[in-house]
């Protein structure tokens, strides 16, 4: 640990350093004389209020060229010096608001001060109290380095999680149990508004209410800035805000078929300097499923076959609440506090689990149960500090985020014998249960400098402290029934430590240079790991530094069309659950196993793409190339004919090679049509158990999205997706297709929605596996109960939705007209 911070001290003062030379450079004394000023104030057309944060920008009237730029403060006001003598034009910009634009602006000796007066920017909305403006975000939108997937527009989301947002998003793949991959890789990296949370990947997903998102970015890959957890990527989700004073927000319901409801409430209310923002989640939500499977285990007289059938659900259930402010200190400072509690439980429950074995022709039947209580409270709190230098464009950003959690996950196996047949017929012969307990606490710390030396030159750099902690008991008990005492069985019983803190600078310089827009980052990180099994009383240490360069390139072409070249390498560590030596039971014929010698996996990724705007239309093509190296794998091995046991292991690497094509085609004024198709090879390579591993595959996706619009506010919405086969370390997963669709009806001018949905229509999502060896044959298969139906109600109060009258966009600065943007 100690030298992680020595590490981090020196990169530190390095940055540092950097940052005083680049000031000092920036106040050398300019070549051309400079005695020209512009200045002046935003305010918002509704309220009349100012607004803080506008970009402004400053641009040669001759050529269009961006000379400088600045933010307003508090107060709406901006002031810009230095300029040379020359006629310009000013552009100013803000999230939600339409840009507006002043020309005529001359700076001379006679004229050295221009004040442009108050200028007004229109939010962009949807009604107008005279106009009804009817252009919309489309569903996925594509930047150079991300999609950005507006979750408002998509229907069949509405009522769900993040995860039913995601289904029909490039890029992505869903399963039946609701995990989550990118680009087939579970091991990306999930962000709330840009910040880290404790939940870890489709966990993350599962938990939001898509009603609460405004908007969420995929980055299949991304800089140096960004933390290189997570192979696949990152996941950031946008949660919505409001700005308006007074109070603000939106409240969300809906009920589904098979028990299934969700709520949540967002109220903003802010007065002068201070937001305060609160909020609960509530969601219970069972989905029905139905389960087989057949296991084929090769003796050396005889073969034992085992099938197994049985119905029950997955359930996930919780309640959150949350709350904090934000305040605005003066217009170089901010700070904010946020804070979030709550429960939740999950897990799968299986009744009417029936059991076959036979061997030499003898069958025996049993009746199985397990039923699952997963209960996890779970403690959030974020403090964010942010400082403007000037309006040069220098910013310092810092946070710290406090996390702990505990988690409660017992399991129930009972199994009865029932002689020869699959009717139950017997007495009780074995009643176990584990319990799983867990308390993981996690501190993260990190600031971050920004240079912006014009609208292309820009320079960031940062550093960042994590350490997680966990310890987990796991309790083997059985209960006899001589005394009806649940006994614990310390042999199988064990306890786990373990300890990891990550020490990580980084830093970016972007710019543009030949035309191409180039953004290069490295990063550096020490990771010190230690892992303690108290049980057999086994540690096992890791310190270890690693370097994660980063490098995207874009190119403007003619006609409206960009290529874009990256590259980037990440890290997936394994976690405690799969360092821990010590066997965990998923039932009585299954075991868990961590292995305590696994190394962090890394994958180096390449993408080359091209986009091609066409008015309002957009055609993406990706072709990537990604190599994993320790690639971390679950493997199934025989203890006995008929216990098996799953453990982890580092097969040598695997490699993903494909072609994503994306099309947003708006064919009519009333119809949106959204599809994309990913056709790629992957192969896994490796040694295990002393054999050569050589698996490959040509696999393909696709996704599409349709909707069309209906007088009186009314929108239709039909998605589907299918997963191709992909193969595993021993076996494969199958394909599957699902079909989705929504109708939407806005009433009381916009405030409220009403959505009817149909999820899996055609009950076609069916998930299943196929593992083996030359000691057994494993195949099992999940089926979720549909289609599944599902009512919602949405109400919006003040500005999630305002009406206005049409304001003028641009301004002359001489008083005349000018062209709207």
């Amino acid at each position: 640990m100690f030298k992680g911070f020595v590490f981090v001290l020196l990169l530190g003062n390095s940055l540092i350093c950097f940052s005083q030379r680049t000031n000092n450079s920036s106040a050398m004394p300019r070549e051309m004389p400079i005695s020209g000023t512009i200045s002046g104030r935003i305010m918002d057309t509704i309220h009349k209020m100012s607004l803080e944060y506008v970009s402004v920008a400053i641009y040669k009237e001759k050529d269009s060229s961006l000379i400088t730029g600045a933010i307003t403060d508090s107060t709406g006001k901006f002031v810009i010096k230095d300029l040379v003598w020359g006629k310009y034009f000013l552009e100013a910009s803000f999230i939600g608001y339409t840009k507006t634009r002043m020309r005529g602006i001359v700076l001379n000796p006679q004229k050295p001060f221009a004040n442009t007066g108050k200028m007004i920017l229109s939010p962009e909305m949807d009604a107008l109290d005279e106009v009804v403006i009817t252009g919309e975000k489309a569903l996925i939108e594509y930047r150079i380095d991300k999609k950005i997937i507006n979750v408002s527009h998509n229907l069949t989301a509405i009522g769900g999680s993040a995860v039913e947002a995601l289904e029909n998003t490039p890029s992505i793949q869903t399963d039946i149990d609701g995990n989550v991959t990118l680009r087939g890789s579970a091991n990306f990296k999930v962000l709330i508004d840009g910040k880290p949370t404790v939940l870890r990947g489709s966990e993350a997903l599962q938990q939001i209410p898509a009603a609460s998102i405004e908007n969420i970015e995929i980055i299949t890959n991304p800089s140096a800035k960004y933390d290189p957890e997570g192979v696949g990527g990152i996941i950031n989700i946008i949660m919505k805000k409001n700005k308006d004073l007074g109070v603000n927000g939106i409240i969300n319901a809906s009920l589904g078929s098979y028990n299934k409801y969700k709520a949540d409430m967002m109220l903003n209310y802010r007065v002068k300097k201070v937001n305060f923002i609160a909020g609960i989640d509530f969601n219970d939500r069972k989905d029905k499923t139905i389960r087989t499977s057949r296991r084929e285990v090769y003796g050396t007289n005889d073969t034992t076959f085992e099938d197994n059938k049985g119905d029950g659900f997955i359930y996930h259930a919780g309640l959150k609440f949350k709350g904090g402010a934000e305040y605005t200190i003066n217009d170089k400072n901010f700070i904010s506090i946020m804070g979030e509690a709550g429960n939740s439980s999950h897990g799968p429950n299986f009744n009417n689990y029936f059991h076959r074995t036979s061997t030499s022709g003898l069958d025996e039947y049993a009746l199985r149960e397990r039923k699952s209580d997963d209960i996890s409270h779970n403690y959030n709190s974020y403090l964010n500090y942010d400082h403007i230098f000037d309006t040069s464009g220098q910013k310092f950003e810092s946070s710290i985020q406090f996390s702990k959690s505990s988690d409660e996950d017992i399991d129930y196996f009972n199994e009865y014998t029932t002689g020869n047949t699959w009717e139950i017929a017997g007495v009780n012969a074995d009643k176990q249960k584990t319990t799983e307990l867990s308390n993981e606490w996690s501190l993260k710390i990190k600031a971050d400098y920004t240079k912006l030396f014009n609208k292309n030159h820009k320079y960031e750099a940062g550093i960042q402290i994590e350490s997680d902690n966990e310890e987990g008991i796991l309790l083997y008990e059985k209960l006899y029934n001589s005394n009806n005492l649940w006994l614990n069985d310390s042999s199988q019983s064990n306890e786990l430590l373990y300890h990891e803190n990550i020490y990580g600078v980084y830093s970016t310089w972007s710019d543009k240079i030949l035309g191409m827009g180039i953004l290069l980052g490295l990063r550096g990180e020490v990771t010190d790991r230690l892992t303690k099994q108290i049980t057999i009383n086994r540690t096992d240490k890791m310190m270890r530094f690693d370097f994660f360069p980063s490098i995207h390139i874009s190119r403007p072409l003619p006609l409206n069309q960009e290529l874009m070249l990256s590259y980037s390498r990440r890290i997936n560590r394994p976690s405690g659950r799969e360092l821990n030596p010590f066997s965990t039971y998923f039932d009585q014929h299954n075991l868990r196993r961590g292995n305590p010698g696994l190394q962090p996996e890394f994958t180096n990724s390449f993408e080359l793409g091209y986009q091609k705007k066409i008015k309002t239309s957009f055609i993406s093509l990706e072709g990537y190339y990604r190599e994993t190296y320790n690639k971390i794998n679950m493997i199934s091995t025989m203890l006995s004919d008929s216990v098996m046991l799953r453990t982890f292991e580092n097969i040598d690497r695997d490699f993903s090679t494909g072609v994503e094509l994306m099309m947003n085609l708006v064919l009519l004024k009333i119809w949106n049509v959204n599809a994309s198709g990913n056709i790629y090879n992957y192969r896994l390579e490796g040694t295990f158990q002393d054999s050569e591993v050589n698996q490959s595959t040509n696999t393909w996706d696709i996704r599409f999205s349709n909707t069309v619009k209906f007088p009186h506010d009314t929108k239709f919405q039909l998605t589907g997706m299918y997963n191709g086969l992909t193969v595993t370390v021993q076996g494969n997963r199958s394909g599957f297709f699902v079909a989705n669709a929504a109708l939407r009806k806005d009433v009381f001018k916009r405030k409220m929605s009403i959505t009817l949905q149909a999820f899996d229509i055609f009950s076609s999502m069916k998930f299943k596996m196929e593992s083996y060896d030359k000691s057994f044959y494993s195949s099992m298969q999940f089926t979720r109960k549909s289609p599944v139906f599902t009512f919602s109600i949405s109400y919006k109060f003040n500005n999630y939705k305002q009406s206005r009258s049409r304001d003028v966009n641009e301004m002359q600065f001489n008083g005349g007209g000018g062209d709207m943007m």
